[in-house]
């Protein structure tokens, strides 16, 4: 490497010298033969090429990529970015939410847009395979709650007709909102849960994993 960068700069400042003292690049050589004539160069522009040469040999070659990084890399890991098709049912095969016959979905895990539960069964899944899981209502949803099933005055509700096993949505004093189900009804008030719809519910996951990134 040291004799690569010294042909280099000892042509290059070669060149230089040229132009500013003689105005020009002397010590051309012309090689021709019968005819035949090689392009005109001078001792500097060798230097500088033999430099080049030498130092593009003595790079080392790129280390193989290692398969296991590759491998890795082609499986869901907990901050990838998947592209996939999923099912959710309940265990009799009642479907509640699928891709499988519209466009897949992608979802970046780790960002909240699946439950922690479903990402962390896809973690370590492979493109092209296809799984069904089944999770406990403690996995999924998490338990019906009768506490949070709560009477509303229909004074603090929307001045509208309001059909039971309706879904509702509320503003919580700090601007948050959140659903509740309209159990039942009538001109006094309304019995809301606000439980998940699911919770208390066991559910199965079905996932076809299209890409990975």
């Amino acid at each position: 490497m040291p004799t690569a960068f010294a042909l280099i700069i000892g042509g290059a400042v070669g060149n230089v010298y040229d132009r500013l003292v003689h105005g020009a690049v002397v010590d051309f050589l012309h090689f021709h033969y019968a005819g035949w004539s090689w392009p005109a160069f001078n001792l500097a522009d060798s230097a500088i090429t033999v430099g080049v040469v030498l130092m593009l040999g003595t790079i080392p070659p790129r280390p193989p990529p290692d398969p296991g990084e590759a491998i890795l890399s082609q499986v869901v890991q907990a901050n990838s970015l998947v592209t996939l098709h999923y099912r959710i049912s309940l265990p009799n095969g009642q479907p509640l939410i699928s891709t499988f016959n519209a466009t897949p979905a992608t979802l970046q895990l780790g960002a909240g847009e699946m439950l922690p539960a479903m990402e962390q069964l896809m973690i370590g899944l492979a493109p092209g395979t296809h799984h069904v899981f089944e999770l406990e209502a403690e996995q999924a949803f998490g338990p019906h709650r009768p506490e949070l099933i709560e009477r509303v005055k229909r004074e603090h509700m929307p001045d509208e007709e309001i059909e039971p096993m309706s879904i509702m949505e509320f503003t919580a004093p700090d601007g948050s909102r959140y659903s509740g189900l309209v159990r039942e009804i009538d001109e006094q008030s309304a019995l809301i849960d606000f439980n998940h719809p699911l919770a208390g519910k066991s559910i199965r996951f079905e996932v076809e994993v299209i890409g990975v990134s």
